[in-house]
């Protein structure tokens, strides 16, 4: 059988373990109180619903639900319900018969192929409403009907939800079916964002050092002020983004020293830019017979749009659609914009 753009794994096959179980680790508050609420989660197999930001680690935090519960040795399935079309969603969740659509695979969908097991949906308030009526049937009842066959399979699979957008508000603007909202929210995860987390900042600096270092096979160190514009700088893209910055310094870096040279461009200008304006913030000498007109330091436009769109990307929690409706740009242009800010999208 083959899926769509869904990932299928089973215990022992997961990729990128090492990686994975480096963001799950911290001292600060926020996440100590989400590995307690982990460990008593994993025990039940009730839905849960994990909200956050882009790229704060929602899929992390499935699989270690998963891995950690009584169905670890079973499948766990990672199903985009952003990327991938209706109808081929429905067909990945629900299954098909031979006689339905083209014939190129028939058989259960992941709701029923992943017995005993885990189903993450991710980003699940892209789901269209059709697919969100046919899933809401499925969790009230604890089975489906694939397309094009007349029996009734049962679900065993524990149902996991993600989502960057918060979904209380879309059921608000009609978007989202309430009914579906309450079955995935028996149990709410709220991911805290890494501006919210800076003092985890370098047990998950020297995780990521510790990987380069058994994929480079040399020791690792950043320089001074390399950290301190880690800990300063937003962090818009969250984990991903600190991992990929951090990887790329080491990939660059000449020496056991990472530096601030060797980190984004987007941080070695936000360097420049916290500099300039401590500068700016200096007391100046003043005279009393010629008074001193001291002008703003003058931006580029550029550099401003860039702030703007951080900002309010920001501001919105990682919300895109309404990030872009505040700034006046199309959807398609603002993630165009991130990716050339180097943020993840």
């Amino acid at each position: 059988m083959s899926y769509g753009a869904v990932e299928m794994q089973l215990e022992g096959e997961a990729k990128n373990a090492a990686a994975r179980t480096g963001w799950l680790i911290g001292s600060s508050p926020e996440m100590q109180k989400l590995l307690r609420i982990l460990d008593k989660v994993a025990i039940s197999s009730h839905p849960v619903l994990i909200l956050g930001e882009s790229g704060t680690g929602k899929e992390l935090v499935a699989r270690e639900i998963h891995e950690r519960g009584s169905g670890m040795d079973r499948p766990f399935a990672v199903v985009d319900c952003a990327s991938t079309p209706p109808s081929l969603l429905a067909r990945d969740l629900f299954g098909h018969g031979p006689e339905e659509g083209d014939g190129a695979w028939e058989g259960d969908g992941l709701l029923c192929a992943a017995a005993g097991g885990t189903v993450f949906l991710d980003e699940v308030g892209a789901l269209a409403p059709e697919v969100q009526t046919m899933l809401l049937r499925a969790l009230q009842a604890k089975e489906v009907r694939s397309f094009g066959r007349a029996e009734h399979r049962p679900v065993t699979a524990r149902i996991l939800a993600g989502s960057s957008r918060s979904l209380q508000t879309m059921v608000d603007l009609g978007q989202f079916r309430k009914d579906l909202y309450y079955r995935l929210n028996v149990v709410k995860l709220q991911l805290p964002a890494l501006r919210e987390r800076q003092a985890d900042l370098p047990e998950l600096v020297g995780d990521v050092l510790r990987r380069m270092e058994s994929r480079y096979g040399r020791h690792l160190e950043i320089s001074e002020e390399a950290v301190e514009t880690l800990r300063q700088y937003a962090w818009p893209g969250n984990l991903r983004e600190l991992e990929a910055a951090i990887e790329r310094a080491c990939s660059l870096s000449n020496g056991p020293v990472v530096h601030l040279g060797d980190l984004p461009t987007q941080l070695q200008e936000f360097r420049g830019q916290r500099q300039a304006e401590q500068e700016d913030e200096r007391p100046r000498e003043s005279s009393v017979r010629t008074p001193v007109l001291v002008m703003e330091r003058i931006v580029p436009i550029a550099e401003m749009e860039r702030r703007m769109i951080l900002l309010t990307v920001e501001q919105v929690q990682g919300d895109k659609i309404t990030a872009a409706k505040l700034l006046g740009i199309g959807k398609t242009t603002l993630y165009r914009k991130l990716k050339e800010y180097g943020v993840a999208v």
